[in-house]
This record gives structure tokens, sequence and C-alpha cells, in this order.
């Protein structure tokens, strides 16, 4: 059961009437949105924002709750998945409250040194420090690496398909696919990431919810020149993600489609 959502990274308020505006589309509107940390850790640059206001419902309430306070209303400890920059934990552990309120730690980011992928992930290099921090931590982490999510870009049928939902919701998850690969079309013709999107944050999720993938246990330590993860002994153990079937794959985008067709 989903609790909450928590937004991270630049205009997080902005992000928070995004997610917000979804959910009252999706009849979900009980779920709260918490706005969190707008700035990373790390001294770095916000990158791409301004996109986030397409199709909001600027006018809805968010309410005052910090992430902090709405962790104290639970009786129990949560578990949690992390799609974005770490820094909302990173400042939980700072305080010595993420093991206090969570169980297990779901993370969508990073890339393995050894992958062979010559590039930096977005989640980890938006705020190093804050990763650093997370993985300092004593929390049971599953790892699902940016070199795992590339090898499941949605196909031309799998867009045309979300494409097709008239549903209030639908029309604004493809508000957001459109300008998303508009995005992407400015950037460098060899970019792994032009003209395509990744099921990199539906994959986490479905991993959290126990959908079935290969995994296996190694120590890592984040790497600092390029913020990439290295397998190291006196590293952190984590549970690594490296594979994912086609009967999960399937089962997320088919999942996806109902939850958007059905909030008609």
């Amino acid at each position: 059961k989903l609790k909450a959502i928590s937004t991270v990274y630049g205009p997080t308020k902005t992000k928070a009437l995004a997610a917000k505006t979804l959910l009252n589309l999706l009849h979900k509107s009980n779920i709260p949105v918490i706005v969190g940390a707008h700035q990373p850790l790390t001294n770095c640059p916000i990158w791409l924002a301004g996109s986030e206001k397409l199709g909001i419902n600027s006018q809805l309430k968010l309410g005052n709750l910090d992430l902090e306070n709405f962790l104290d209303t639970l009786k129990q400890k949560v578990q949690i998945v992390a799609t974005g920059p770490l820094t909302n934990l990173a400042k939980l552990e700072n305080k010595g409250l993420l093991a206090k309120h969570c169980s297990q730690l779901t993370i969508m980011g990073g890339v393995l040194t050894q992958s062979g992928l010559p590039i930096t992930e977005h989640n980890f290099a938006a705020d190093p420090l804050s990763a650093k921090i997370v993985f300092s931590s004593l929390i049971p982490i599953t790892l699902v690496p940016l070199n795992l999510t590339i090898k499941f870009p949605l196909s031309p049928k799998d867009i045309n398909n979300l494409h097709q939902i008239k549903s209030p919701a639908g029309k604004l998850i493809d508000l957001w696919l459109v300008n998303w690969l508009l995005v992407t079309k400015t950037f460098p013709k060899t970019n792994i990431f032009f003209n395509k999107v990744f099921l990199h944050d539906p994959l986490a999720a479905a991993i959290a919810c126990h959908f079935p993938c290969e995994k296996k246990k190694i120590k890592v330590k984040i790497k600092a020149t390029n913020v990439q993860l290295i397998e190291n002994r006196k590293g952190k153990s984590i549970n690594l993600v490296t594979g994912i079937n086609q009967f999960t794959l399937k089962k997320v985008k088919k999942i996806i489609i109902s939850v958007l067709t059905k909030s008609n």
C-alpha cells in the first residue's frame, strides 16, 4: 500500500503539485504528497528544471507536512522506493532517523563500473554527497542500476498504446511523455537516451513489490571521480538487481495501461 509520495530536487513544490494532480485523476487523492528538499546537499546545479508544471492543477492544496513529521505519524517502519536524488534520505540519515523509520530501501540509480557503461547516472550525480551518506547507512538496500534499466526502453508500440488512452490521467501522462521525448531530441544522436523512454522508476517500484527478478549480493563503494559504483570488499553489502524477466516486464506495462485506462 502506498503511504505517501515525497518530491526531491529543484522545483519540489511544482513536482508535488504534478504528483497531486495525477493522484486526483487516478482517484487517489487520499495519498499525501510531501514537498521534499529542493537543494542537493552537494553544490550541483539543478538540471532540466521547468517542465514539471505541464498539465498541473496549481489550485490544489498540498498541506504543510514534511517527511520527518509524516514518518513520525506512522506506527511502523516503511519500505521506501527512491527514484530521484537521495537528498531527503540523506537528511534523515544525518539526523539518525533513517533506520528509525525505514526497514528496506529500494533505489533506482547508480552505474556499476564493471558494466562498461561510459556515463554517470542522474540520481547519484545530482547529489553525490547524499548518495554516499545513504550508502553508509545500516538500511538494507536493493539497487536497481541504470546499466540494467537502459535495457528496457518503451517500444514504438508501447508509446502508441499510451497515446491511445483517452482518460484524463492517460492524457496527462501522454503530455509528459511527449514533452520528455522532445527533451531527449535535444541530446546528441549518439546519446543512449536520444528519442527514448525507459522504465527506470516503474521497474524499481515493481521490484520493491517483489516482482520476479534476478539479484546478487555484492559490496560496493561510490567512486568519487564519476559517481559510479565499484565493487569493494570493504564497501556496503547490497542486493543488486542484475536481471528482469519478460514476465515482470510485461506485467509492469500491463499495469500502467490498466491503471490509466480504468481511471476514466
